[in-house]
């Protein structure tokens, strides 16, 4: 299987059958994380391309310096690709390592509803068993 493939699977494998709800949590950011990190094989696959590319000989001889400008080129938009996936897996840690801004205000609002004198006890249960699903 290649990296794309276990990586597709990865994915595939967050949601789970019954709710299709993925399940995110640290250790498996932290996994992909290290995917990021351990994937080479474009590397090894570019390498490979242009070491097979016969040298034009001669004077003038380009081949060797586009070579490796195609390489360059390659090794940079790779990298870009694994910096944006950085980021996305880095917020997605501090979301779950810390409740959310909105999450707070929302609670907050519960709070001071379920504290409010005038609401009837039926709908602080309400409120209450709404809360306790999340």
């Amino acid at each position: 299987m290649t990296e794309n493939t276990n990586n597709i699977k990865n994915i595939e494998n967050l949601f789970d059958s019954e709710n299709s709800e993925p399940e995110l949590n640290i250790t498996y950011i932290l996994k992909q994380i290290e995917l990021v990190q351990n994937q080479t094989d474009y590397l090894k696959d570019a390498i490979s391309g242009l070491s097979e590319m016969p040298p034009a000989g001669g004077p003038g001889d380009i081949l060797g310096q586009a070579k490796a400008e195609a390489f360059g080129r390659i090794v940079s938009s790779r990298e870009a690709t694994n910096q944006q996936l950085l980021k996305l897996y880095e917020k997605m840690y501090d979301d779950l390592k810390s409740p959310s801004a909105l999450k707070m205000k929302a609670l907050d609002i519960i709070e001071k509803a379920a504290n409010n004198p005038d609401m009837e006890l039926e709908e602080k249960e309400l409120i209450l068993g709404i809360c306790r699903q999340y």
